[in-house]
């Protein structure tokens, strides 16, 4: 029999040495909804991270040793719920020339990390579905081989021997007259002059040559790279417009259905467009079930 484990995290505040930010208001309420839905299902094992105990090495321990608990055929839901931003791209494996990361209590996690160090951990024939209720998500489990949305302009950020950038065509529209959950371009900058040693070290610790991902990892993320992800007092857009359409589990449609139920409930005027790719092993059967099934 299929087993099912799950990893919440929610960060409504940031460390306030490391990142200063305002704080968001729905995403621990996300983390705690995405447990709920996973306990309703039947996964076995399910963990919440919130705020301050939502660290770097806290979250990928959870993650890597996920991985020899689960083999073929069974489930990891892995949800977030935070700030979401971009860096340059070190590796140059990015159609966009960026890497997005997902900001924990005390430092990014970068897409890299998740590619190259935490999925191929996992055996063949493991299913990872990633919920990624954050700004600049579109492909946040990984790079997916797929069209850039738009040519951007960078700045780029020397820090080391690897450079971060920042973008100056992100569209905001009506998203700006909502809270968003991204840090601003000065906060990010601060945060990465400070911490430029930590980020060197960890990037340049990463296997190499990339490991191959034998499992297969599905994303269903808040919008795409290039969009903001705006956040509500009850819940953030993209996770009430998920929790409408699940609908306490009445949901029968498949993953792709699901996605498209979900951007239909994004308010009106908000550029906010969720986003559905798989990376590692091709797998259509996952990609017919029926959200969050074991």
């Amino acid at each position: 029999m299929a087993k099912g484990i799950s990893l919440h995290v929610g960060l409504n505040i940031l460390h306030p040495i490391a990142f200063g930010s305002d704080p968001l208001l729905g995403c621990v309420n996300d983390a705690r909804a995405m447990s709920d839905i996973a306990n309703s299902q039947g996964f076995s094992k399910r963990e919440i991270l919130l705020d301050q105990d939502a660290t770097i090495d806290r979250v990928v321990d959870k993650l890597k040793q996920a991985a020899p608990e689960l083999k073929s055929g069974d489930i990891l839901l892995f949800t977030f719920a935070g700030h979401g931003t971009y860096l340059g791209d070190e590796d140059f494996d990015e159609l966009d020339l960026r890497d997005e990361t997902l900001v924990l209590y005390d430092f990014m996690l970068i897409d890299d990390v998740l590619r190259r160090d935490v999925w191929p951990r996992f055996d063949p024939g493991v299913r990872i579905l990633m919920v990624a209720d954050s700004c600049n998500s579109g492909s946040v489990s990984g790079f997916a081989a797929q069209a850039a949305t738009s040519v951007r302009k960078t700045e780029h950020l020397v820090l080391g021997d690897f450079q971060m950038s920042t973008t100056t065509e992100i569209s905001r529209s009506a998203t700006d007259r909502s809270r968003v959950r991204e840090i601003s371009e000065t906060t990010k900058a601060l945060h990465l002059a400070q911490y430029r040693d930590f980020y060197e070290k960890m990037l340049h610790a990463l296997p190499d040559p990339t490991p191959p991902i034998n499992a297969s990892v599905l994303l269903l993320a808040a919008c795409e790279d290039h969009e903001s992800a705006a956040d509500r007092p009850s819940h953030g857009v993209f996770t009430d417009a998920l929790l409408q359409v699940w609908n306490g589990g009445n949901f029968a449609g498949n993953y792709g259905e699901f996605r498209t139920a979900i951007a239909a409930r994004i308010p009106a005027g908000l550029t906010q467009h969720p986003v559905l790719t798989l990376i590692g092993q091709p797998n259509a059967a996952f990609l017919r079930q029926r959200p969050f099934r074991i």
